[in-house]
């Protein structure tokens, strides 16, 4: 304790679930100690090890905190079938573990959960279902009101779900407009082998619902909510950010537009300014 490292460290690990899947996990620590920590979680198609979530583990760590990355079952090199929960439920429950594993391991440091996309539905609606010992949610870009992709896949989906819900599907969303720094849009998605094109009826049923049931409940939301979201977004709904974060119950909320910024803010041309705005916050 007290010490300070000449460079910042990383770990690699892993848990396992109680259905017993293997999920991955990361540990990147700052070179002296911690603030708090952050529990980061991807969106969906992602894993542990894209470049949005090294990035922002590498920059939150430099500002101070150590920083905690879990994959999803389904994704990356993690346990189970590929982008599918039979319910959202599970992903609430695979969360409650890592943050319950964090937590234990060094219980001084207060903890806050950052979601991106997918990720950032997860984490607010784990903080509508389990608040306690949660200091705050940030969640970026999350999916919180109308989701991009084919209309009429989506339309589908309640029948897909139910006799064929692991069929793997391209939900068709606007890949090519996910950052606008293009040399950080190729590595992200078209050099990665990793990357997940295609998700299934289910998942994809179960975040629409999950979408339904956070929004009626955004006046129970009572921690402390920091809401980040690109302008220029057309993967999830900018206005669905505002308008969640208007209705939530906490009494410290704060709502940040970067004006004509796509999606993936961790990987966009003003990312250090993200990076900022998320330890600034904490």
């Amino acid at each position: 304790k007290g010490r300070c490292y000449p460079f910042r460290r990383h770990m690699s690990g892993q848990i396992t679930t109680p259905d017993g899947l293997e999920l991955r996990a990361r540990l990147d620590e700052p070179p002296c100690p911690a603030a708090a920590r952050v529990v980061l979680i991807h969106g969906i198609g992602d894993h542990v090890d894209g470049v949005p979530y090294r990035l922002a583990a590498e920059g939150l760590a430099r500002r101070g905190f150590l920083v905690h990355r879990m994959e999803l079952r389904g994704h990356g090199r993690s346990g189970g079938h590929r982008v599918y929960v039979s319910s959202f439920a599970e992903y609430r429950a695979d969360l409650r573990l890592f943050v319950g594993q964090v937590r234990s391991s060094e219980p001084t440091l207060p903890v806050f959960l950052v979601g991106v996309s997918l990720g950032g539905l997860i984490v607010t609606s784990y903080a509508l279902h389990q608040p306690d010992g949660i200091a705050g949610v940030i969640a970026v870009a999350p999916a919180l009101g109308e989701v991009g992709g084919s209309q009429l896949k989506r339309a589908l989906l309640p029948i897909l779900s139910r006799i064929a819900p692991r069929l793997p599907i391209d939900p068709q969303l606007d890949l090519d407009r996910l950052t606008r720094d293009r040399a950080l849009q190729k590595a992200y998605v078209e050099d990665d082998p990793l990357y997940q094109r295609r998700i299934t009826p289910r998942v994809a049923a179960e975040l629409i619902s999950t979408i339904a049931a956070t929004r009626e409940s955004a006046a129970s939301f009572r921690i402390p909510l920091l809401v980040l979201h690109g302008t220029a977004d057309t993967v999830t709904s900018p206005q669905g950010s505002r308008e969640f974060f208007e209705q939530a119950g906490s009494a410290d909320r704060t709502y940040k537009p970067y004006e004509g910024a796509y999606h993936t803010l961790f990987v966009e041309t003003h990312r250090e300014e993200v990076f900022h705005d998320i330890a600034a916050w904490i």
